[in-house]
């Protein structure tokens, strides 16, 4: 029995119709994932894995290892600004203000910028002049350092890049001589769980 040209013309409509949707769904779902990529995905500072060394360490109070490597304290931040961070970190970090005395000039107000998330806080000590990094405290991988050291390395993998062939404890400490820019590593489970500094501000 043959179909009728009612039916037939019926049946197209109707399978025309249901790809119409299929097709509208698929790009649904390509936009909502999209959206959902860019908002889970944090753009990290792009950088290039390095080795470094040490030029000499020695024990702390506590039995805590302190290395020297200059090269890496003097630069581990250097991407972080409070711009920088105003246009890479605005999904994962909050940011507040408030005032504070110039210690030098009583007579001058800078201002805090302070850059807060669940597990991150980054804040800057804004002066006339220029910017200081006052804090630097994170456990997100997305915040890198130079010559990518982050948050999540194995324990194992910190100590090679830095060619530091003995044994070292869960706390780390890798700065310049003078100990104005200290990073301080914090182990737990063989990995690397968080990063902190507190640069020296005059």
């Amino acid at each position: 029995m043959k179909n009728s040209p009612a039916l037939t013309l019926t049946s197209f409509v109707t399978k025309n119709n249901i790809m119409k949707v299929l097709v509208k769904f698929i790009i649904l779902l390509f936009v909502v994932g999209c959206g959902s990529t860019q908002k889970m995905s944090v753009p990290s500072f792009d950088c290039k894995s390095k080795s470094f060394h040490y030029d000499s360490s020695f024990t702390l109070n506590g039995g805590v290892n302190y290395y020297i490597a200059e090269d890496f304290a003097n630069k581990a931040t250097r991407n972080y600004t409070i711009e920088a961070i105003q246009k890479k970190y605005t999904d994962v970090l909050k940011q507040s203000t408030e005032p504070t005395t110039n210690i030098h000039d009583t007579s001058i107000i800078d201002t805090i910028y302070k850059f807060h998330g669940k597990k991150d806080t980054i804040e800057f000590y804004r002066a006339k002049h220029k910017d200081l990094l006052k804090k630097f405290s994170v456990a997100s991988q997305e915040f890198t350092l130079y010559g990518c050291i982050s948050t999540g390395m194995e324990k194992d993998s910190l100590l090679n890049r830095f060619n530091i062939k003995h044994s070292a404890g869960d706390v780390i400490k890798l700065g310049n001589e003078d100990k104005s820019a200290v990073f301080t590593f914090q182990i737990k489970k063989n990995q690397v769980e968080r990063i902190v500094s507190t640069p020296y501000l005059d």
